[in-house]
Order: C-alpha cells, then sequence, then structure tokens
C-alpha cells in the first residue's frame, strides 16, 4: 500500500502522543512529520518545502473544506492512494496561509464545521484513517 503522511505543527502533549503511538503502531503505512510551532507564516513556508519535496495528493484539514462521512471518506481515500501517496496538512493552532500553498495542487476537507483543537484533531484524523482503512477490510472496527 502507498504511504500516508500527516504533516502538523507542532508536538503532541503525552495523552494525545499516547493515542497516536496506538493508532501509528496499527497503521504501519501512516507517518506523522512534525512542523516547529512558530508563527503561521514560518510553518506554512515549512508545510509549502516538505510537499514540493513529495509526489502525493495534498489534503488540507480545514473546517471550511468538504465535508464527508466515514464511508465517503474510506472510498475517497483509498481512490487517491490507487494512484499515488496522500499527504494530510494539519495546521496549527492560527490555521495557515493558504497563499503559500497556491503552486500546489490542493484539496481542502473537512471533518466538521467545528474548529478543534490541533493536537486533538490529529488524533481524530488518525482514527478516521485507521476506520477508512478497516472498512476496506470489513473489520469488526468499522462497524462502530
Amino acid at each position: 500500500m502507498r504511504k500516508i503522511r500527516i504533516i502538523a505543527i507542532g508536538k503532541l502533549s503525552k495523552p494525545y502522543r499516547e493515542l497516536e503511538t496506538e493508532f501509528l503502531k496499527r497503521l504501519k503505512n501512516v507517518e506523522v512529520i512534525e512542523i516547529k510551532e512558530s508563527n503561521k507564516f514560518e510553518e506554512t513556508k515549512t508545510i509549502a518545502k516538505k510537499l514540493e519535496k513529495t509526489d502525493c495528493h495534498i489534503l488540507v484539514c480545514d473546517n471550511k473544506g468538504e465535508e464527508m462521512n466515514s464511508k465517503e471518506f474510506s472510498d475517497f481515500l483509498l481512490k487517491l492512494l490507487e494512484t499515488k501517496d496522500v499527504c494530510f496538512v494539519v495546521g496549527g493552532p492560527d490555521g495557515i496561509v493558504e497563499e503559500f500553498l497556491s503552486h500546489l495542487k490542493i484539496k481542502k476537507i473537512s471533518f466538521s464545521k467545528m474548529v478543534f483543537n490541533h493536537q486533538l484533531f490529529r488524533i481524530i484524523l488518525l482514527e478516521q484513517i485507521y476506520r477508512a482503512l478497516m472498512m476496506v477490510k470489513n473489520h469488526p472496527y468499522s462497524r462502530h
């Protein structure tokens, strides 16, 4: 299977780190790349540099993006993975500067119209990736 990368701002605090570690054990093809927290301009420049070095579908997690339910997300993710790797971008507390990514082909996706703490959202994203991959295998986890 192709690789999934999550490019995210900042380090996780202990309770979130433990959850992330558990999901990453289950998700062998997922890598988290942490960008040092600073200001949104520097953070977005660093994200852009990382993305320019990869050939992947770029999905920016944004509450103004396209919403999907878990099944739609699973189908969408698996279709993307048929052609190349997938890179998710999770901004920090102040978001990202979209203009810095305008030269890249990105798609905005949303898990809710609500705004989540960026640390908590990383766990939500990992859980939904895990759920999406379990749906394909008809694993009991995906029925919850």
